[in-house]
């Protein structure tokens, strides 16, 4: 999305613009989403599912949805259908792996003590091109 809004793309990013999406010029990048919050929040999107994982302070909570019959996420299948969460998170943890993502799914604590990162911390795990020009300093 840092294309869309006119910012330098930082080193670190290896995923695909959604640009092309948004502008019509093509219906689909993506055969998954990967989504990420600081270090509390992980997602995959694939098809009709959506898995998230969550880790406040070392404490897990999975959740599982069929975006094709709970548009609205109300209806949480993790515990119902394991085998698609399994399918799901192992996806998850191969696009962490890929993105070099500083969370790791089989630690309990993703993120030192496992609070919320605050903004210098985050910020200083991505690397710019161009840092001056974004204003961000190390």
């Amino acid at each position: 999305m840092c294309d869309l809004i006119g910012l330098s793309i930082p080193v670190s990013v290896t995923g695909k613009s959604l640009l092309p999406v948004l502008k019509g010029e093509t219906s689909q990048s993506h055969d998954d989403l990967f989504l990420i919050y600081s270090n509390l929040y992980r997602c995959i999107v694939k098809g009709d599912y959506k898995y998230i994982i969550y880790n406040v302070c070392g404490k897990l909570t999975e959740q599982l949805f069929n975006l094709k019959d709970d548009l609205g996420e109300l209806v949480n299948l993790a515990d119902k259908n394991q085998q698609k969460k399994a399918e799901m998170r192992n996806l998850l943890a191969q696009r962490m792996k890929e993105n070099h993502d500083f969370c790791d799914l089989d630690k309990t604590l993703w993120w030192q003590d496992g609070y919320k990162l605050i903004w210098e911390e985050l910020i200083g795990l991505y690397v710019f091109d161009d840092k001056e020009s974004e204003g961000y300093e190390k």
